[in-house]
């Protein structure tokens, strides 16, 4: 299996976008297309639903993300192990991160420690929740930025922050900060979702979203995807602000928070006891925290606060709030 094909097989599932794909990797939309074409033919499977709205991933290509993300870790692994280049950091450090989140803190972190070091191979995995928390427990994660999810045993947890979930419509809604959306309203709309079984999803059916009746359009794991069709007006969808913030910025959405109930995701950092005792892993954890500190405070992560241990708003806190 050609290790091309799985990074851009992997790199069309995380944007969403055989386009958006093919400007990260330096190469033309076709190369792309043929590579993914190339997989599906060796594996004999569809890995892609080719949508107006994006790449959405088949089940069989949920599963292949998992594997190929893994196998291609190992074997980078494997090559610092046998043959380290020379000024090159010999210390891999894999960390995941939340879709909805990777886009303003990874970009981030990478910086940051492009800048101040340590110099290391930093790996960056996203995902939602619940992958997340399953890569951590197998061993897969140095460290990871997710929500607070049952089950972790074995893991540090650090509460690091935490935000409301927010109503996002198309722009012709005229959906206000100031003017908050009740669940019953907005399952009265057209909607496009997280899939069922992910964590978002999870919290808003504890307090009655999949009982209410609720008119799904479409769902799609891709949270670019998502975006994308509410602003073409396939229906309105609930998601954490963070997510939809520059499109929020350049009109093409609109929102306000969720309230009846007013749902709140807890942001932790997930570290495994056998990962902490790396030096590397330490500092990244540092600097990561750091990030989300920082990005909070100078307003690049909307609506959300520093948190503490058991330091939390009124609102119903969603122990499992993101997809």
């Amino acid at each position: 299996m050609d290790t091309k094909h799985l990074t851009a097989f992997l790199t069309v599932a995380e944007l969403g976008s055989v386009t958006r794909a093919a400007e990260v990797l330096h190469l033309i939309q076709s190369s792309v297309t043929r590579q993914i074409q190339a997989l599906e033919q060796e594996l004999g499977v569809t890995l892609f639903d080719r949508t107006p709205g994006g790449m959405v991933l088949t089940r069989a290509g949920a599963i292949m993300v998992d594997r190929s993300r893994r196998a291609l870790d190992e074997l980078g692994r494997a090559r610092l192990d046998i043959t380290p280049l020379p000024d090159t950091p010999s210390e891999i450090v894999t960390v995941g991160l939340l879709d909805s989140l990777a886009e303003v803190v990874g970009v981030t972190l990478i910086s940051a420690v492009h800048r101040h070091g340590p110099p290391v191979d930093l790996r960056m995995i996203t995902g939602d929740a619940r992958r997340l928390h399953r890569d951590a427990m197998r061993g897969y994660l140095d460290l990871c930025l997710t929500t607070e999810i049952t089950g972790t045993m074995g893991l540090r947890v650090s509460p690091l922050a935490a935000e409301p979930l927010w109503v996002v419509a198309p722009a012709a809604a005229g959906l206000r900060a100031q003017s908050p959306i009740s669940l019953r309203e907005v399952v009265g709309n057209r909607l496009v979702m997280l899939p069922p079984g992910t964590a978002l999803r999870s919290s808003l059916d504890r307090v009655g979203f999949a009982s209410s009746g609720p008119r799904i359009a479409a769902t799609t794991s891709s949270h670019h995807v998502l975006r994308q069709l509410v602003a073409a007006g396939v229906g309105w969808t609930i998601l954490p602000l963070i997510t939809v913030a520059g499109d929020l910025a350049t009109g093409k959405l609109s929102a306000a928070p969720l309230r009846d109930p007013a749902i709140t995701r807890r942001i932790v950092l997930m570290t495994s006891p056998a990962h902490e005792t790396r030096i590397a892993a330490q500092r990244i954890a540092q600097l990561l925290t750091g990030v989300v500190h920082r990005e909070i405070q100078d307003g690049r992560w909307p609506s959300a606060y520093s948190v503490g241990d058991g330091v939390l708003g009124n609102p119903v806190l969603a122990t499992e709030g993101d997809g």
